[in-house]
């Protein structure tokens, strides 16, 4: 019997990526990805290439005169995954990106644009006072239309998160338009550029009493003043619904667009993007390649694992075997079962850790210790909300009770085992976090790597994305539940630090795990088992069943 050395998990990490039905960052072929949610476009739409469910939306809020709150920071990630769950946020953004009802374009989006790719197709769209119409970059002109006398359409220049093309907008245009009956000429235009000569200064107390004159009738999206200045639209209503608006008004106090330079740098608002950009990828990875998401587990239909009797020659007393040669064959028979349904989460991880983000620029070495050492520590991270006080559930629904897995290992062990998984549960985690949670995990330092300050980067940026997840997490419940205890402001950290923690006690059951392996690399002529499952604990196998 040859032990065989074929590195299977060498093979498959030089593998290309696994092409998945799910949003993924990098755009195909033909795929120009919405500028508001990042989803797929299905047009040019108010100016900007959109997706239908962003088109509705913006089409409802500027007719419906929707008036929207955000009840957090006003700084609300947009993405498909959550774009329905702050409306004020997604609405902002809209505006951010450049919609506007004064930039209609009839027809679809042009084949040959669509194949130069998102970058290209970007609009730069400017309002006028006085005619009401638009230019857009690299679209025919409008059709003429009755001019809107009033509109004010404003991005107060926050970096919100986006897909990566739309950070390189770095130019805010801020349009105010001023007009009443008298005179259609005023007009006044604050361009956020780098030319100081160009700048004004508008007073607030002057639109405030443009606005709110009797000649105006217009409603507002009122929106909680936050740091970064509030992000407002105001818009004319048609003549025959004037009597009707103005009532409305008697009764309602409309907050005024106010221009706040932000308190953020430009530095500044690009690292938060590029963190929101790893939260994302990160997110994306976890529900492509982890089998225990809330998706996969909703169904999952739970049956137990049992052993097989014995046979007859074995129920003989004068043949049966002793009761240690019964327990160790039991201890086989349980491990290969558990060997078996562990397997395909070796695939998945690897994929998933080709997808976080600087993993695959790591040398090739450093790529199979952190998948060898950390794959343990991710699986059970994964695993841990399928595991209860009594019994462990996999992918295919096959559970282990906890006598079981104490025959496999030792009740130490297990005992430690759960207690660290219902540790983990208690948090709640969501799947976007438990993905930034086992990333950092798997980019822990490891003995025998070569770089460890780049990964110890990676590690860090991971775990600034857990923190800003787990933030908002926080401020949401507490937002829910006023009377939770949670604090919004001042030492309210959220659970950020004791989810970081679990990552040194899960490092500390890998390394007891390893160790407990060594009974199974002293016995592996006994095994049969999957050969990727032997090569990622470093269990030897022949080469008869390399080639099964």
């Amino acid at each position: 019997m040859t032990v065989a050395t074929t590195n299977i998990l060498y093979l498959k990490l030089k593998a290309p990526k696994q092409q998945y039905a799910v949003a993924d960052s990098t755009p195909a072929k033909n795929f120009v990805a919405c500028k508001v949610c990042g989803d797929k476009a299905s047009g040019y739409h108010y100016g900007v290439t959109s997706c239908e469910g962003c088109k509705g939306f913006f089409r409802r809020s500027i007719q419906k005169q929707i008036e929207y709150r955000c009840l957090r920071d006003s700084k609300c990630m947009v993405i498909r995954l959550n774009r329905n769950r702050c409306q004020f946020c997604r609405f902002k953004k809209c505006l951010a990106v450049g919609m506007s009802r004064d930039s209609v374009r009839y027809g679809r989006v042009p084949k040959r644009s669509r194949e130069r790719g998102p970058d290209d197709t970007t609009p730069t769209t400017t309002l006028t006072g006085g005619g009401g119409g638009s230019s857009t970059a690299g679209s025919p002109p409008t059709s003429s239309s009755p001019p809107t006398p009033t509109s004010v359409t404003c991005s107060n220049g926050l970096v919100v998160p986006q897909q990566q093309q739309q950070q390189q907008q770095q130019q805010q245009q801020i349009t105010v338009v001023n007009n009443n009956n008298n005179n259609n000429n005023n007009n006044i235009t604050s361009n956020n550029n780098n030319n100081n000569n160009n700048s004004i200064t508008t007073n607030n107390n002057n639109i405030n009493n443009n606005i709110n004159s009797p000649n105006n009738n217009v409603s507002s999206v009122n929106s909680p003043q936050s740091q970064n200045g509030i992000v407002g639209r105001v818009q004319q209503q048609q003549p025959i619904l004037q009597q009707q608006q103005q009532q409305q008004q008697q009764q309602q106090q409309l907050q005024v667009t106010t221009i706040v330079e932000p308190d953020q740098s430009d530095a500044d608002s690009k690292q938060l993007a590029a963190v929101y950009e790893v939260i994302l990828q990160v997110s994306q990875a976890h529900h492509a390649h982890c089998g225990f998401t809330d998706e996969c587990t909703r169904g999952i239909v739970r049956k137990p694992m049992i052993i097989p009797p014995q046979s007859p020659e074995e129920a003989d007393p004068e043949a049966a075997s002793s009761s240690a040669e019964t327990v160790e064959s039991q201890r086989i028979w349980l491990w290969q079962q558990f060997a078996q349904r562990v397997t395909p989460s070796v695939q998945r991880v690897v994929e998933f850790a080709k997808r976080v983000p600087g993993f695959c620029e790591l040398t090739q070495d450093d790529q199979l210790i952190l998948i060898k050492i950390g794959f343990f520590e991710v699986w059970l991270s994964h695993i841990a909300k399928m595991t209860s006080d009594s019994s462990m559930t996999f992918e295919d629904g096959t559970y282990i009770t906890r006598q079981q897995l104490e025959l496999i290992y030792e009740p130490d062990f297990v005992t430690a085992l759960m207690q660290f998984t219902q540790a983990l549960n208690s948090h709640q985690l969501s799947d976007a976090e438990l993905g930034l949670f086992s990333g950092a995990v798997l980019l822990s330092e490891r003995p025998g790597l070569n770089d460890i300050k780049a990964i110890q980067r990676l590690q860090e940026r991971l775990l600034e994305g857990l923190r800003l997840q787990t933030t908002r997490t926080s401020l949401e419940q507490a937002l829910d539940s006023p009377h939770s205890g949670i604090m919004i402001n001042g030492g309210g950290g959220g659970i950020y630090g004791p989810v970081s923690q679990r990552i040194a006690e899960l490092k500390a059951l890998g390394l007891r795990h390893t160790s407990l392996l060594d009974w199974f690399r002293k016995n592996w002529t006994k095994l049969k088992m999957p050969p990727l499952f032997a090569e990622i604990f470093d269990i030897p196998k022949c080469e008869e069943d390399l080639v099964q």
